[in-house]
């Protein structure tokens, strides 16, 4: 009998152009390298379960100061186009390092340049239906929410929306 071993991760890997503009939200367990001659992966524990996320250079220079066990946001802020027809994805990763020290409530610290998200309070309901949603529906979630923006611009009415799509969807709120 043949042993073989598909990493310790152990989450649904997702690739970065099926989730533009989408933000997962969750505790970040670790950088693994997945299969040789990959990009390494990031594994967020989120609260549909753990997701593996291709880490490049710049992601991974971004999570150098998170900690295992933080509460940790990243964004996939799109793609830049580079010399010679090449792209690079970039990315605002804001995290909460006390977390992962028992503390009671996230806190973001952001540590890309640009707009910072909020530094002093949790995701809002809507970014963790935003991220469940981006995991539920990689490929449809940022039209599906730049519908929802543009269609119901009163924020408590997009929020109800957004949990009837979810729901529609299977998934839990």
């Amino acid at each position: 009998m043949r042993q073989t071993s598909t990493g310790t991760g152990g989450g649904t890997i997702r690739k970065w152009a099926d989730l533009p503009g989408t933000k997962i939200e969750g505790v970040f367990m670790k950088l693994r390298q997945g299969q040789q001659n990959y990009t390494p992966l990031a594994s967020i524990k989120t609260e549909t379960g753990i997701i593996d996320v291709p880490a490049p250079y710049k992601l991974r220079e971004l999570l150098e100061p998170v900690q295992p066990g933080a509460y940790v946001w990243i964004t996939h802020t799109g793609k830049i186009q580079l010399k010679g027809g090449k792209t690079m994805n970039t990315f605002e990763v804001d995290y909460d390092n006390d977390y992962a020290k028992g503390a009671p409530a996230p806190l973001a610290q952001s540590v890309a340049a640009g707009p910072a998200a909020p530094t002093s309070a949790p995701a809002s309901e809507y970014d963790v239906l935003l991220a469940k949603l981006s995991v539920a529906n990689p490929k449809g979630a940022a039209a599906i929410a730049s519908a929802l923006v543009q269609m119901y611009p009163d924020e408590a009415v997009r929020l109800q929306k957004l949990q009837e799509t979810l729901k529609q969807q299977g998934v839990a709120v």
